[in-house]
C-alpha cells in the first residue's frame, strides 16, 4: 500500500520526544552452547562489586550489553550503572531481545523494580564472550541464579527480502561515512538530531527510536547503524508499538553490516488533543516493505527459551 498522504507530511511544527535508546539487541535455534565452549566454559571475575542503585543516576556500560559481537577490544573491566537484572542475564547468556522478554516475564517483583550497579575486573584481558561467562558466575554467586533452556516448536517470523537482491531506499550497506562513535553513550539530545540513513543514530550499534508529531499523526522513527542483518532481525521485537509477539529469524542471506531508518505510525494513532489524525502513516509492516525492502513470513521453528529455576536478591559485597 502506498501512503501518499504520509509522504506529504510537513516537517514544520514537529514535536520530538525520545522514546528509547538501547545499547544493543535470534538464530534458529535461539541459543547454543557452542559460543560458551569456544570462549572457554566456566570463568569468574577476579574482583566484583554489586550494588543496588539508589541514586537514580544512569551511566552507560563500557561496552554494549547485547547479544552481538561488537566490542572495543580485549579489556579487564566490566562496568555498568543502573541496569535491570534482565539486561545482565541477557548479556550473560547472549539472549536476543525476544528471549530477554521471556526472562522478564519470570522474574519476581523486586527484580523488575530494582536496578544494579556492577563493576568487575578479570585477572587478564578477556573477550566479550569470556565476559559473558564471568557474568554467569557472578549472577550465580551473588543472585543465586539458576537457569536452564528448553527447546520447543514455536511460531516465528522469517525475515526475507521482498525482491531478491534488492534493498529498500532506507536500508544501506554500512559505509562509515559519516563516521559514528563506537563508544556507548546515554543518547543524544533530540534537538537538531539528523535522521537520515547513515546519520541516525550518531552512535554505532545502538538501536534508537523517536516519536514525533507530523500533521497530527504520531510517527515513530526507528533505526540503527553498522549492524548485521541478524541483529536487525533480533531487535525487531523491541521496535516500539510493532507488537510482533514472536521471534524474528534472519533468512535474507545478506552479509556484512547495514544502516537503516524506518518511519511508521502507531497502530491506533491519537493526536495531542485526542482527535484522529488525517494521516496515520504506514504501519510497521508496511514501512518494513516500502522503506527497507524486507517482509516477515510466518513460520514455525525449534526455539530454545530460558527458564529461571531460582533467583534471590543479591548478597552483600
Amino acid at each position: 500500500m502506498t501512503h501518499r498522504g504520509f509522504r506529504r507530511l510537513r516537517l514544520s511544527g514537529i514535536g520530538w520526544c525520545l522514546l528509547f535508546a538501547i545499547v544493543g539487541a535470534l538464530p534458529l535455534p535461539a541459543q547454543s552452547v557452542d559460543w560458551e565452549k569456544a570462549a572457554g566454559s566456566k570463568m569468574s571475575f577476579d574482583v566484583a562489586s554489586v550494588k543496588q542503585n539508589t541514586s537514580g543516576k544512569f551511566a552507560p556500560p563500557n561496552f554494549a550489553l547485547d547479544d552481538g559481537d561488537t566490542y572495543p577490544g580485549n579489556t579487564t573491566l566490566f562496568s555498568a550503572t543502573a541496569f535491570p537484572l534482565t539486561t545482565y542475564i541477557g548479556f550473560a547468556y547472549k539472549l536476543p531481545q525476544f528471549e530477554r522478554q521471556v526472562v522478564q516475564s519470570q522474574l519476581p517483583k523486586w527484580a523488575l523494580t530494582e536496578t544494579f550497579d556492577i563493576e568487575a575486573r578479570s585477572a587478564s584481558p578477556a573477550t566479550k564472550d569470556q565476559m559473558r561467562l564471568m557474568m554467569q558466575s557472578l549472577l550465580a554467586d551473588r543472585f543465586k541464579l539458576k537457569i536452564h533452556f528448553e527447546t520447543n516448536e514455536k511460531p516465528i517470523f522469517d525475515l526475507v527480502l521482498v525482491k531478491s537482491g534488492k534493498l529498500g531506499p532506507q536500508l544501506h550497506s554500512y559505509a562509515a561515512d559519516p563516521p559514528c562513535s563506537n563508544t556507548a553513550s546515554s543518547g543524544p539530545d533530540a534537538t537538531g538530531l539528523k535522521t537520515a540513513v547513515g546519520e541516525f543514530p550518531p552512535m554505532c550499534y545502538t538501536l534508537m527510536g523517536f516519536m514525533r508529531y507530523m500533521n497530527g499523526a504520531r510517527i515513530i522513527t526507528w533505526g540503527s547503524r553498522n549492524v548485521s542483518m541478524r541483529q536487525i532481525a533480533n531487535d525487531m521485537t523491541a521496535a516500539p508499538t510493532a507488537n510482533l509477539g514472536r521471534p524474528v529469524i534472519d533468512q535474507t542471506g545478506l552479509t556484512g553490516n547495514f544502516d537503516f531508518v524506518m518511519n511508521y505510525g502507531e497502530p491506533t494513532p491519537v493526536t495531542p488533543d485526542g482527535a484522529e489524525p488525517d494521516d496515520s502513516g504506514p504501519s510497521f509492516l508496511e514501512a518494513l516493505k516500502e522503506q527497507l525492502g524486507l517482509k516477515l513470513d510466518s513460520a514455525t521453528g525449534a526455539i530454545e527459551s530460558p527458564i529461571i529455576d531460582r533467583i534471590e536478591e543479591p548478597t552483600a559485597n
